[in-house]
């Protein structure tokens, strides 16, 4: 028998659209160094300076605001290389090693205000929510996990995917059709917020109605079928669309 097909879903990018990293640029280079010698010393050694380069150049490597790309790669991956050429072992340190590198730039998660009340106003009129997240350096999905109880958001979401589940970062629309199946929606149906280029494209490419949050009033065009300024537009919009 088929599954039904609701009518309308949302989903939503994570960061700097329902919450936001305070104090952290979307480039995390100019912190490279201070994650590192966290992750230096939870392994147990020194953060050298040949250590700091090494590290710092395969972070950079792996860095999509530098080196954008579709096919993602596995945090497991880009630690283990680190740790090798640091002459740790990687079976050994690499959870620990994860567990500095992350927590180093999840200090200070925020919701945006409007964030909760929004998605518990979308929750009570029975819309399917979900997320679709790109993730910095393959991050695994457990320290996504923090971020949503961390924002409060966590008990709001029906469905949470990741680049890492998908194996391919946005504006591949594989991510959005998974996302559009998981909230029993066909594709046209499903509403899809986010705040780059990228996540207009991707959702465009998939067949959703692209809708693009501009907190700061940039009014870029990148063809989203609607642009708001705060989530708090979003119900309205659903209702007349």
């Amino acid at each position: 028998m088929t599954a039904s097909v609701r009518e309308t879903a949302v989903g939503f990018d994570l960061g700097e659209t329902l919450f936001t990293y305070a104090d952290t640029p979307l480039s995390w280079v100019d912190h490279y160094r201070h994650a590192l010698a966290g992750v230096a010393r939870i392994c147990g050694i020194e953060l050298t300076e040949p250590r700091a380069a090494t590290g710092c150049e395969w972070l950079a490597r792996h860095n999509t605001r530098l080196h954008p790309r579709r096919d993602e790669i596995s945090a497991e991956t880009i630690f283990d290389e680190i740790l090798l050429r640091w002459d740790v072992d990687p079976a050994r340190h690499r959870t620990a090693a994860l567990v500095a590198f992350f927590d180093y730039f999840q200090q200070r998660l925020i919701a945006y205000p409007e964030t909760i009340d929004v998605l518990r106003h979308l929750q009570f009129r029975c819309v399917s929510l979900g997320a679709l997240t790109d993730v910095p350096y393959g991050m695994p999905e457990k320290f996504v996990a923090q971020d949503l109880v961390r924002a409060g958001i966590a008990e709001l979401l029906d469905v949470v995917i990741t680049s890492v589940e998908v194996g391919r970062r946005k504006p591949d629309p594989e991510g959005f059709r998974r996302l559009a199946s998981r909230l029993q929606a066909a594709p046209e149906f499903l509403w899809y917020v986010g705040n780059e280029q990228k996540d207009i494209t991707g959702a465009n490419a998939a067949g959703a109605i692209a809708v693009l949050i501009d907190r700061e009033n940039r009014r870029p065009d990148w063809g989203q079928r609607f642009t708001i300024t705060s989530l708090n537009e979003l119900p309205a919009l659903i209702q007349m669309g």
